[in-house]
């Protein structure tokens, strides 16, 4: 074990109020309490891949939905936009879907 963490671990033992515990039982209750908040973190990711996965799930119908209002579109209002760089790479972009001419 890291000589640090046993220096430490005397430390905080030697530190807190009811210093009269053994150091074996005062080392298991943070370990028990270490394991708990890993539990916590634990869970608190898998809530996080949850939402994670609602997200893209909800992204992947949007998109879908895009596509599909870009299918059936007429695009009978679009607006030219210019090249950027002065060029002559122009292109229309419809004004109700949003899909590029």
């Amino acid at each position: 074990m890291n000589k640090n963490i046993i220096k430490a671990t005397f430390e905080l033992h030697n530190s807190i109020e009811n210093k009269d515990k053994p150091i074996a039982d005062f080392v298991a209750d943070k370990l028990i309490e270490c394991r708990n908040i890993q539990r916590k973190i634990s869970a608190e990711e898998a809530k996080i891949r949850l939402i994670q996965e609602k997200y893209n799930a909800d992204l992947k119908m949007i998109k879908q939905n895009i596509e599909d209002i870009q299918l059936y579109c007429d695009h009978i209002s679009y607006t030219k936009f210019p090249d950027a760089s002065g060029g002559t790479d122009s292109y229309l972009r419809c004004d109700i879907c949003g899909k590029e001419l």
